[in-house]
């Protein structure tokens, strides 16, 4: 990375040059909306489905580059996910569909977010997902404390959206911060059948019921869209022996050996969200929230550990066209995160407080100039702030070092970012073109406070300063070829970072003497091919190369003292190589099949770790899926295979190691903290009716059709299920659903 120090006072004035740029046009107002609406179907007219294979490559996102561009031309390589798919599978949540996206793979390890995690390209990090950007109608969801993206948080239910664009690669030119493996928007809003309305019941194994009812409409000038829904399920239910080696121990947590996780895992949920369209401004506001039980740490008892989480997102946006060759847009967007916890451990009563909260804004412009047919230019600059950041913990059973803790962003304080961006395209000839971009990022410096034990003898305060203010340097180029319309091949270079967030800088606010972090990057080298073979079937071929360094982890061990210590630190870098091969076939929209392999080796370069398998890195993953459409309904079946999973290697020293250098040969590390676990398969299988009046569907799902075992490997948030946690068995849901 290159970095380079620019005073504030110069970010300062391009700002409020930028943001004064936004107010001029904003009360000018006078040009016609600027295309259409940013967030949409096909605009066709058609469903993906009615469309050629040859079309599939001609189909408009507006993920990759903030404006609307062919599939076929983007620089990265694209999955795009339908409404008409996920009705024809059969697909009940975002975890549910994620899961079946090529190179994503699920771990649950019952973290105390509450939330599921997912590896990329055979690396996932221990926490949420956070590498990968997650947006609903291009509208950033992660919370400002640990900047994860948490499914729980977003939670939109699967009948409210219209299609989900993914993007893979490095995109921080175009997002920044976290845009290392790509960016997921979520879309809601769509142009054709203008006004609707729908309906669904669903309900099923695991006592699961979800309730949905959207609306759309339209007036003179006005075009919205409202979605709510409803959710609970009692979750996994299992025997906790299952997931440990020596249940002995069971009791000395408070629960019997032959102890279940019933009812441990409860879930419920309320959603709702409206957007509209209104002359040239676009608006959203949502509200989500999430009671989930989880564990951390040690295994819950009585009622079971809560997490109840609310987040409320509001975003206007504002598009038009300045001139011919120039289009512009002007975005806001106001988010308020909070997260409860209540663990119920040991004994009855037992008494804690955890209390996260995260409030933050984000404002944006986006250029777009294209002065001719043979290159274009994209222009942008944005002001990210988190201004109210508090972890409050208060567990006084573990000891008065774990009561009142208190870890907060002072009130006169913000983690402001900085960023300029820019994107060319140059096609010259029809069938190449050429894309450079580069962004330019600062974070600000900023204060932190923490106190302990507020109260008690062994009460003490923290301050700290994280001031790390250097402008980070982030490129991307690729070059496209375009044969004949029919077979494209991309070349693709970029680059990525990730900011130390303001959870992970604490862990230094009472170690002077520990490094400050610094951003962690990745770059990517990829070659990708997507060709039409016949008029039935695509091919799609990636092969690709990932360099990530500075990845930050927590590093633990004993000092020359004796005392046992524990922080972050920028030690982590790995390298990968993998390849993807997809291919599907579809005769008319009767039928349709797609398989697609994955195979990734990844190679832990940290010291220390030399010939040791990277953790929760599986070598293959496979998927698979088609469907059959008859007269009144469909018949489809999905499903993937996961390959086997080592847990976590710890290289700090273990209690009986007779040195703790890690460099003496008599040094014995703590090793993998929990037991490998073998690959499966996860096949589903869904029947749709359609039956007794227009527009109604009887939709009959089987999970897990052959009751695979599923089972995680276990990380450090649950490290006493160390044979790993376990996934749902075999399952059934009933669902009723009606549009008219």
């Amino acid at each position: 990375m290159m970095n380079v120090m620019l005073l504030p006072l110069f970010w300062a004035r391009i700002v409020r040059a930028w943001l004064g740029l936004c107010l001029g046009f904003l009360m000018l107002g006078t040009c016609s909306l600027w295309g259409r609406p940013p967030y949409t179907d096909l605009g066709t007219g058609l469903r993906m489905d009615d469309l050629s294979l040859q079309d599939l490559l001609d189909i408009e996102i507006v993920t990759a580059g903030k404006k609307l561009e062919k599939v076929a031309v983007v620089p990265a390589s694209v999955v795009i996910l339908s409404r008409e798919e996920m009705e024809l599978f059969g697909f009940h949540s975002l975890q549910e569909v994620f899961q079946h996206v090529p190179g994503l793979y699920m771990l649950d390890d019952f973290a105390w977010t509450g939330t599921q995690n997912f590896g990329v390209r055979g690396f996932l990090e221990k926490g949420a997902f956070d590498k990968i950007i997650i947006m609903v109608n291009g509208v950033k969801q992660n919370e400002g404390y640990f900047n994860q993206y948490l499914l729980n948080k977003i939670a939109v239910p699967i009948e409210a959206i219209e299609r989900i664009e993914i993007v893979r690669g490095p995109l921080s030119v175009i997002y920044g911060d976290g845009a290392f493996f790509g960016a997921i928007n979520i879309i809601t809003t769509h142009e054709n059948d203008i006004y609707y309305r729908r309906f669904s019941v669903r309900g099923g194994s695991e006592a699961t019921k979800e309730l949905y009812y959207g609306v759309s409409g339209e007036g003179d000038t006005l075009r919205y869209f409202v979605n709510m829904g409803l959710f609970e399920t009692e979750g996994l239910d299992v025997p906790y022996r299952d997931m440990v080696r020596d249940p002995s121990w069971l009791p000395s947590v408070g629960l019997a050996v032959d102890s279940r996780t019933e009812k441990m895992f409860e879930e419920s949920r309320k959603y709702f969200d409206v957007t509209g369209f209104f002359k040239k401004y676009t608006f959203g506001l949502s509200y989500i929230e999430t009671d989930k039980e989880m564990t951390f740490g040690l295994p819950s008892i009585g009622p079971g550990s809560t997490g109840n989480s609310a987040s409320t997102n509001f975003f206007l946006e504002y598009r038009t066209r300045v001139t011919k060759q120039w289009d512009m847009a002007f975005k806001g967007h106001y988010a308020v995160y909070r997260y409860l916890q209540e663990y119920e451990y040991l004994f009855e009563d037992f008494f804690t407080n955890d209390h996260v909260t995260a409030n933050g804004f984000e404002m944006e412009v986006n250029g777009f100039y294209h002065p001719n047919p043979h290159w274009d230019l994209t222009l942008g600059a944005s002001w990210r702030s988190a201004f109210k950041l508090e972890n409050a913990f208060d567990a006084p059973a573990f000891g008065e070092s774990f009561e009142n803790y208190t870890a907060w962003l002072p009130r006169d304080e913000d983690i402001t970012t900085y960023a300029l961006f820019a994107q060319a395209n140059w096609h010259p000839v029809d069938w190449f073109r050429l894309v450079t971009g580069v962004r330019f990022e600062q974070q600000r410096p900023y204060r932190l406070d923490l106190i302990q034990a507020y109260d008690t003898e062994l009460s003490a305060r923290f301050h700290d300063v994280y001031d790390d203010d250097s402008v980070n340097v982030v490129p991307r180029v690729a070059a496209i070829f375009d044969f004949s319309g029919q077979h494209v091949v991309k070349l693709l270079f970029g680059k990525a970072i990730k900011h130390p967030t303001f959870g992970q800088n604490l862990d230094l606010i009472a170690q002077p003497d520990v490094p400050q972090l610094a951003p962690s990057t990745i770059e990517t080298y990829e070659i990708n091919y997507t060709g039409t073979l016949s008029p039935k079937i695509i091919a799609n071929v990636s092969v690709f190369r990932n360099d990530l360094d500075r990845l930050i982890s927590r590093t633990s061990g004993i000092d020359q003292a004796g005392e046992f210590f524990t922080f972050a630190a920028n030690v982590g870098r790995l390298e990968t190589e993998g390849v993807e091969f997809g291919l599907m076939a579809r005769s008319g929209d009767t039928m349709k099949f797609e398989v697609n392999a994955s195979h990734q080796d990844s190679e832990n370069k940290t010291p220390g770790f030399a010939n040791i398998r990277l953790g929760y890195s599986p070598r293959w993953l496979f998927s698979a899926n088609g469907y059959y459409r008859f007269e009144r309904g469909s018949v489809a079946l999905s499903g993937y295979y996961v390959d086997d999973m080592e847990a976590e290697f710890d290289n700090g020293p273990a209690p009986d190691s007779p040195a703790l250098d890690p460099t003496d040969p008599d040094y014995r590390p703590v090793g993998r903290i929990g037991e490998r676990v073998d690959g499966y398969w996860n096949l589903n299988a869904h029947l749709r009716v359609s039956a007794f009046m227009k527009g109604l569907n009887l939709n009959l799902k089987f999970t897990n059709l052959l009751d695979e075992e599923i089972r995680y490997p276990t990380t450090t948030n649950n490290a006493w299920a160390d044979r790993g946690t376990l996934g749902l068995g075999r399952g059934v849901i009933f669902g009723v659903s009606r549009q008219f």
